[in-house]
């Protein structure tokens, strides 16, 4: 009865679909109220029977539909739920492959470990027949098959700490991949929560364009942070346009509180160089909301890239704003330390924390006043894969 109560909605979506693609000027709005039925009819099917899949496409062609006819707040309505619905998939997704990921290396841990056993079983057989053999052996002999098995048994057993050694390693590795894909994954929320904050905000003061310009730009945003979070590496230009687009909406939710410029040195083809997803954007957050928030006036924050030498790349994030110092005895200075911890711990997973640092500095003026904040970044350069 499900499948053809399914069938029947589609049909009826269908039918919706094919009459809005008439010719007929007069029947538009009539055609779209049909299929605008239809897909309601299907996402309350969806919802009953959690087809977040199908949720989610009725969520989007419901946003298109009410696009076109100029029905601003139910298209950005329903393309907030379409967001969310498929957020939700994306997470569903990674549990799972984590789960089955899992699975997987208990399932060949244990069909090691019995194969293990086996071939000790075996091998400690073969030595009681060895010893039992070596008993009636005349004195010599037993003493040069003492030693061969002597010898025999420490090549196993180092041979057997070397292959543990490299199960562990391999088994380290990806546990790192793992954990730095969920420290990826935390920081994915944050990016929408704060954007649909705004965007919302936006509508309610009734600012349609200037939440339609919002919008499309958080709409690319999201996309490339989706796309980046399942990598280990982007190239250093994708690192730039993501961080552009995310100081961007920044200046537009804080009503143009603060410039910001981005450079990178000539000598550097960013299109030729790796660089990890997301690391500089918790110390720009941080310049935004604890350095620029809270000074009288407008602000500056500037994100420059150069050669530290041959080997290194150094990052700096400069702010004019309040100064550490002072910034300390506000509010919400847990989430700056969160920022630093998780970009630390990134490093560290990653395996570059020997040829890597963080530096920060205070700066003040010719008063000896706060004048703002610089955080250095070392990374080594990572030449981009094909």
């Amino acid at each position: 009865m499900q499948q053809i109560r399914i069938a029947i909605i589609r049909l009826f979506c269908l039918a919706g679909l094919f009459s809005v693609s008439a010719f007929n000027p007069d029947s538009l709005k009539i055609a779209s109220n049909t299929d605008t039925r239809g897909i309601q009819a299907l996402i309350s099917l969806a919802q009953e029977t959690e087809k977040n899949r199908a949720l989610a496409d009725a969520y989007l062609q419901l946003s298109e539909i009410y696009e076109k006819q100029n029905k601003k707040k139910l298209a950005l309505e329903y393309f907030i739920r379409y967001n969310a619905t498929e957020d939700s998939l994306f997470k569903e997704e990674k549990r799972k492959q984590i789960n089955d990921m899992e699975a997987k290396y208990e399932n060949e841990k244990k069909q090691k470990e019995i194969a293990l056993l086996k071939k000790n079983t075996q091998l400690q057989e073969l030595e009681i027949d060895k010893q039992r053999s070596n008993m009636y052996a005349i004195g010599g002999s037993s003493l040069f098959l003492l030693l061969l098995i002597a010898g025999i048994y420490n090549r196993y057993h180092l041979r057997q700490k070397a292959r543990h050694r490299s199960r562990q390693e391999a088994l380290q590795k990806q546990l790192s991949d793992l954990e730095q894909k969920a420290l990826r994954t935390q920081m994915n929320p944050h990016f929408i929560f704060n954007s649909m904050g705004s965007i919302q905000g936006l509508m309610l003061e009734e600012k349609v364009d200037a939440a339609g310009e919002y919008l499309t730009k958080f709409a690319r945003l999201l996309k490339q942070v989706l796309e980046n979070s399942g990598k280990k590496y982007i190239s250093l230009s994708d690192e730039i346009n993501s961080l552009e687009l995310y100081l961007s909406l920044e200046q537009m939710r804080s009503e143009h509180k603060f410039q910001f410029s981005l450079a990178i040195a000539d000598d550097l083809d960013g299109d030729k160089l790796s660089f990890p997803p997301l690391l500089i954007q918790p110390f720009v957050e941080n310049a935004i909301w604890h350095g620029i928030k809270h000074k009288k006036g407008s602000g500056n924050i500037s994100i420059d890239i150069q050669s530290n030498d041959p080997d290194h790349l150094i990052c700096r994030v400069t702010d004019d704003g309040i100064g550490r110092e002072k910034a300390r005895s506000l509010a919400h200075s847990q989430h700056r330390s969160l920022g630093m911890k998780i970009s630390r711990q990134r490093i560290a997973l990653m395996g570059l924390s020997e040829q890597s640092d963080i530096r920060i500095i205070d700066l003040y003026n010719e008063h000896n006043e706060a004048a703002g904040t610089r955080v250095e970044l070392v990374l080594p350069k990572i030449a981009a894969t094909t």
